[in-house]
């Protein structure tokens, strides 16, 4: 996984770099064909998804045939953000729970969410929001934080960490810079984060170097504006914010994009956008938009290797990073569904005197 000199070798590493996402609850012919031609190594999955849990299960199955291994992955923060709902635990915002200041709470229900996403066969949750929710008016982040004082967030957000990681659950803090400050949805449009950077360390970075230092799996970029990081590039596509990331921040593990079809990029061609994250030095490209943004992504990639824009060492690097995201989360599906009535009455066992 870590050489990158042939022609296959560049083919196969991109493979590791995408994320792909596709509609509905049963696979068609184009999953297929992008997940057996090595052209996607990794499925992130949302709501319309899941018919049922043995369904679910049942695709992890199918799509890991298929590539041969995969890491699914899938937004379950609670609250608001929480992809699979019933017969699963279903959990308040964390901003609801981070009330009680309860730091064991915090990792007892990070456990719990990994005893229920390992046995449908997940790799990645991408939580926690690690973001300080310090504008009251914020319309995209509000109670998905832990709050609005970056000490409370660090503290909170790394006991989730903990628990979910404990559980064989890769976490991942977003959204950096930190998103707790716009006024503007990025799913939407592109925020300005209208701070000076003095405000940007002391009030944003601490929950991330928190993380960082407690040993998160992953972290995420966010589609933001900084002016006074880079006054051109949104964070995501910024070599100059993800270099502070890596030398400030000190995290040196995987970095995923937020979703890349977001509207906070939209006049950003999806090619250009695929590109500009890799020469950002991320290392996972999160294409939500469908299954066909990733031979798009793919083939872009591809063509920038061979006209030199991206170079083979720059791949090396992300597979490096990305090894050990395999070699501590990966695992082959479960061979059948536990009950999920009793894994969510275990799961629920610690929290009941908490909740």
């Amino acid at each position: 996984m870590f050489k990158v000199s042939t022609k296959e070798d560049v083919r196969r590493a991109i493979g590791y770099m995408l994320i792909g996402r596709y509609h509905g609850m049963e696979p068609g012919a184009e999953v297929r064909e992008v997940l057996q031609s090595g052209m996607c190594r990794n499925i992130i999955e949302f709501a319309d998804n899941t018919k049922d849990l043995e369904q679910l299960a049942e695709n992890h199955r199918q799509f890991t045939e298929w590539s041969g291994g995969c890491l699914f992955s899938v937004d379950q923060e609670g609250g608001r953000v929480q992809r699979i709902k019933a017969p699963l635990t279903v959990y308040p915002p964390m901003g609801v729970l981070a009330q009680k200041n309860d730091s064991e709470l915090m990792e007892l229900v990070g456990k719990a969410m990994a005893l229920e996403l390992r046995a449908l066969g997940y790799h990645i949750d991408f939580a926690p929001v690690a973001d300080v929710n310090s504008n009251p008016d914020n319309p995209v982040i509000g109670d998905r934080s832990f709050g609005n004082s970056p000490e409370k967030v660090a503290l909170l957000s790394c006991a989730f960490i903990k628990g979910l990681q404990a559980g064989g659950i890769a976490a991942c803090a977003k959204h950096f810079p930190g998103h707790g400050d716009s006024s503007k949805d990025s799913h939407k449009e592109l925020p300005i984060i209208a701070l000076n950077l003095d405000e940007i360390r002391a009030i944003h970075w601490p929950p991330f170097k928190a993380a960082a230092a407690a040993g998160v799996a992953l972290m995420m970029s966010a589609h933001l504006l900084v002016p006074a990081l880079d006054g051109v590039r949104p964070a995501t596509l910024s070599p100059t914010i993800i270099g502070r990331l890596r030398e400030e921040i000190g995290f040196n593990g995987p970095v995923a994009s937020d979703a890349l079809d977001m509207g906070a990029l939209s006049e950003i061609p999806l090619e250009k956008r695929a590109i500009g994250a890799v020469l950002a030095d991320l290392d996972l490209l999160t294409l939500c938009g469908g299954i066909s943004d990733v031979p798009a992504a793919f083939e872009a990639l591809v063509h920038a290797e061979e006209q030199g824009i991206i170079t083979k060492a720059r791949l090396e690097k992300s597979l490096q990073r990305l090894k050990s995201l395999w070699n501590n989360y990966f695992r082959p599906q479960p061979d059948s569904l536990e009950s999920i009535e009793n894994l969510t009455e275990v799961a629920r066992l610690e929290l009941e005197e908490r909740w």
